[in-house]
């Protein structure tokens, strides 16, 4: 089925009811799976029922190139044809009024293998739609923290909060909820970094925010990514075989990002202290 206030009988969120209908099919006939919209992007994935398991590192694949008015009910069947998915998403831009996708998507398999099996059939020569060459490569591997430092890290990165919540309003609430445990909020957009006073009290405010319900927005909650493993610093230092794993998306504005500050004076660093998604201070 599909989910609540993500694609409605009236076709609100989507461009056309045409399309609504047409995802309303292949959710029929994918049985166990459906569409779940957040944070610009709509995803196809199995249900919680099903209490699959997440599939290890190195399964997933980045689509770039797509047309503009292509969407879930043409490129799904191309992708299952190749291997059964795990799970789908597709970048939106909400904001267009006639609801364009961003022209990247990321692909999800059950193992590396279909995923590997999936980026050799599609190669960009044996995969044109609509005269346009689709870019497929591995999806950008994020580093693992290192198990030393992530028994260190005291910062929560709370997901899915109301987007029209002050970081007053979030901190008063947080603050309510875990007496004493919290020393300060940091709320961006949708997300926040919340610090604790200390890795125990951390472990007590992520049981008791995880899976809160604030104005219809359930809190997703896991620990922060410290800032030597931020999108930042990894463009900063790109590793080695860099151009290998990463979309050429992601090279292009790497390359930008580095030439930026080749030619900047030694001493400025008008970015520093800035975090990403995911990233804070420990």
């Amino acid at each position: 089925m599909l989910e609540r206030g993500t694609l409605g009988a009236t076709g609100q969120n989507i461009h056309d009811f045409d399309l609504s209908r047409r995802l309303e099919s292949i959710v029929e006939a994918s049985e166990g799976f459906h569409f779940v919209q957040q944070n610009g992007q709509r995803i196809f994935t199995a249900t919680p029922d099903l209490n699959l398991p997440n599939p290890p590192a190195g399964c997933e694949i980045f689509i770039g190139n797509i047309p503009k008015f292509m969407f879930e009910d043409e490129l799904i069947p191309m992708f299952q044809s190749v291997a059964k998915l795990f799970r789908f998403r597709l970048m939106l831009d909400f904001n267009h009024r006639t609801r364009e996708n961003r022209g990247f998507a990321f692909v999800e398999f059950e193992s590396h293998l279909l995923a590997s099996l999936a980026r050799r059939q599609l190669h960009p020569r044996n995969l044109v739609i609509w005269e346009r060459s689709l870019y497929v490569d591995w999806a950008e591997p994020v580093p693992e923290v290192d198990p030393g430092i992530l028994q260190m890290i005291r910062v929560l990165y709370v997901k899915n909060l109301p987007i029209h919540y002050s970081n007053e309003r979030v901190n008063f609430t947080f603050q309510y909820l875990c007496k004493g445990l919290i020393t300060k909020t940091h709320k961006i957009k949708n997300y926040a970094f919340v610090h604790c006073v200390d890795r125990e009290a951390a472990q007590l405010v992520t049981e008791k925010l995880l899976g809160l319900v604030l104005d219809d927005c359930r809190l997703e909650v896991e620990w922060a990514r410290p800032r030597q493993y931020s999108n930042q610093s990894r463009a900063r230092h790109p590793p080695i075989n860099f151009c290998l794993n990463v979309p050429l998306r992601s090279r292009r504005i790497v390359k930008q990002l580095l030439q930026s500050r080749r030619s900047s004076p030694p001493n400025s660093d008008s970015d520093s202290g800035q975090t990403s998604p995911q990233s804070d201070e420990m």
